[in-house]
């Protein structure tokens, strides 16, 4: 994700660099998704109300406050992408997992049946959380998965969108 195109669709990656031709600019975060920074530049940057495309795994914290404030102004719609390695761990004996978010490296027996009955209700207890984020700040969202074609949901999404707007 690298961009975030101020007249409606949003990507979010850090520093400003803008281009005059398509009024763009690129936010370029830390090593940690920082979607409350890039919200926070958004809100100062825009001052119109704009459609603006959250993409991310949301895998991240203390964020309500900035979807909140940024929501008032904006029509925020979180586009949540989930990987099904995120939900399950396969049998697969000692295996080495990395944070993607820089956080460091775990070994972990995933031959363990319960090692992965706690990942996967982990797992689903943090896609509950997004869930609950988006609801109580009033987000749209829609949910989609790597390793599914995604044409589907959006069309539908955007549907039901319509017919509520």
């Amino acid at each position: 994700m690298q961009e975030v195109d101020l007249c409606g669709h949003a990507t979010l990656n850090g520093d400003r660099n803008e281009s005059q031709a398509q009024h763009r600019c690129i936010l370029k975060a830390s090593s940690l998704s920082d979607i409350a920074k890039a919200l926070r530049y958004l809100d100062r940057v825009v001052t119109k109300s704009c459609v603006v495309f959250l993409v991310s795994d949301f895998y991240t914290r203390d964020i309500k406050q900035a979807l909140s404030i940024a929501g008032k102004r904006h029509d925020l719609v979180a586009v949540h992408i989930s990987d099904p390695r995120d939900m399950e761990i396969p049998d697969a004996g000692v295996i080495e997992l990395e944070s993607a978010e820089g956080r460091g490296k775990i070994w972990l027996d995933s031959s363990d049946r319960e090692v992965r009955e706690r990942y996967r209700r982990e797992a689903e207890a943090r896609m509950e959380a997004v869930k609950r984020l988006f609801y109580s700040v009033g987000m749209d969202a829609m949910f989609l998965r790597t390793d599914m074609p995604y044409e589907k949901t959006m069309i539908s999404f955007f549907a039901k969108r319509k017919m509520r707007k």
